[in-house]
C-alpha cells in the first residue's frame, strides 16, 4: 500500500503535460497486479486526501481498548487517587463514584466515550497486588482475640 501512495503522491507533482503522468486508478491497478494485493482505489485516494501517505495503517482494535502505556498510566493514577484517599482517612470511595472518575479520566482525550464501572473494575483488578493493607480491623481483631482455647 505505501509504493501505491508513494507512487500517487508523485503523479500529484507532475505537470498535466507530462507524459509520464498516469491515472490513479492505473497506479492503483499496477501495484495491486505487482504485489498481490487487491486495494481500493477509493482508499488509497482517501489516504492521499488525509495525508497519510507512507504511514503504516492503524492496526484494528476493540473500541475502547487502551495502548498498553497509556493503560499503564492510567493504572498508577488509581492507585495514586486510591492511596491519597486512604492517607487522608476519608471514606472509601463507592465502586460506582470510582467509575465515574476512571471514565472521565479516560474519556477526556476525546477518542473514547466510556460509561459504566467495567473500567474501573479492571483497574481494581489488575492494581489489587499494589495495595497494602496494614491497618487491621478492629471488630475482627476482638473476635480472634476472643475465640481462644479457655473461652470456648
Amino acid at each position: 500500500m505505501k509504493s501505491a501512495t508513494t507512487i500517487i503522491s508523485n503523479t500529484v507533482e507532475l505537470s498535466p503535460s507530462n507524459p509520464n503522468k498516469k491515472a490513479q486508478r492505473q497506479i492503483v491497478k499496477e501495484v495491486n497486479e505487482s504485489h498481490g494485493t487487491n486495494i481500493s482505489y477509493k482508499t488509497v485516494s482517501r489516504m492521499v486526501r488525509e495525508g497519510k501517505i507512507g504511514m503504516s495503517p492503524v492496526k484494528p482494535r476493540p473500541v475502547g481498548s487502551f495502548i498498553k502505556i497509556e493503560y499503564e498510566a492510567l493504572k498508577i493514577a488509581f492507585l495514586s487517587y486510591l492511596k491519597l484517599e486512604q492517607a487522608n482517612g476519608k471514606k472509601q470511595s463507592t465502586l460506582k463514584s470510582l467509575g465515574l472518575r476512571a471514565n472521565d479520566l479516560a474519556n477526556h482525550s476525546g477518542k473514547m466515550n466510556r460509561k459504566g464501572d467495567e473500567l474501573a473494575k479492571r483497574l481494581k483488578r489488575d492494581i489489587a497486588d499494589d495495595i497494602d493493607i496494614n491497618k487491621p480491623n478492629a471488630q475482627e481483631l476482638r473476635c480472634i482475640l476472643w475465640t481462644s482455647y479457655g473461652n470456648l
